[in-house]
């Protein structure tokens, strides 16, 4: 739908949907500046057994983190804060989809700490009701096939009973 003013929010092709699903089990939280540029997180700070990492591997990983943020921007314009939080089906052992969470307010209103457990735990929930309906029309339908089969072959069974005793 389209956004209130000149932005509007266009579909995540399913390639980059992917490579975020892969990069991102757990969800992620991107702040961009004013001008579009990735603000600084706790993410991106560098771990002591890190930073052993060669000059083109810092390359190759701004350059990666640079491309995320110009997908991001391309399909969320004049975002200043995106929450990526992705659903996985425990049933079918796949990712089913992913749900994302986006501010266009200067001020940072979304957190690792509040939003992203919540809406986590929110898909989660989400997850496991989608599993307990699967189970239920599963149920629903061996019921049913038990219930059919056991009037088909009722008819027949006793035909044949009959004509034994004949």
């Amino acid at each position: 739908d389209d956004y209130p003013g000149g932005h509007s929010f266009t579909k995540l092709d399913e390639k980059s949907l992917h490579s975020f699903l892969r990069r991102y089990p757990r969800g992620k939280l991107w702040t961009f500046d004013q001008d579009g540029c990735i603000s600084s997180s706790e993410d991106d700070v560098l771990k002591p057994l890190q930073r052993t990492n060669t000059r083109m591997q810092s390359k190759r990983k701004r350059a990666r983190i640079d491309a995320e943020a110009l997908i991001l921007l391309k399909h969320f314009p004049g975002v200043r804060q995106i929450l990526f939080v992705p659903l996985w089906d425990s049933s079918r052992s796949r990712w089913l989809s992913a749900n994302f969470t986006w501010s266009t307010e200067p001020t940072r209103i979304l957190t690792k700490q509040s939003e992203l457990l919540f809406l986590t735990a929110f898909g989660n929930s989400v997850m496991a009701e989608c599993s307990r309906l699967d189970t239920e029309t599963a149920d629903q339908k061996k019921g049913d096939f038990i219930g059919s089969i056991s009037h088909e072959l009722r008819s027949p069974l006793h035909g044949i009973l009959a004509s034994a005793e004949f």
